[in-house]
């Protein structure tokens, strides 16, 4: 079985139901999933050693872990969490 999804920018792209263990998720991906504001926000998230680091691809290109983030997503308190 076969979904079909809308990715960030705005292509249909037909998915298998049963997604891989671990994808590669660009940094538009990553951006649209964590809801960061934007490369410099992400880039400062790493650089505070907040958010995972990427992997390399290439010797041009990024991507990071899904698992990884989806995990530093968990680990984000919720609103209102600790305060008193």
């Amino acid at each position: 079985m076969k979904t079909t999804t809308t990715s960030p920018d705005a292509t249909t792209t037909t998915l298998p139901s049963t997604p891989p263990a671990d994808r590669l998720l660009r940094r538009p991906e990553v951006l649209y999933i964590t809801g960061l504001s934007g490369p410099s926000a992400l880039k400062r998230a790493i650089a505070e050693a907040d958010f995972p680091r990427p992997v390399r691809l290439t010797a041009r290109s990024i991507a990071w872990r899904q698992s990884a983030v989806l995990t530093w997503i968990e680990s984000r308190p919720e609103v209102g969490e600790g305060e008193e």
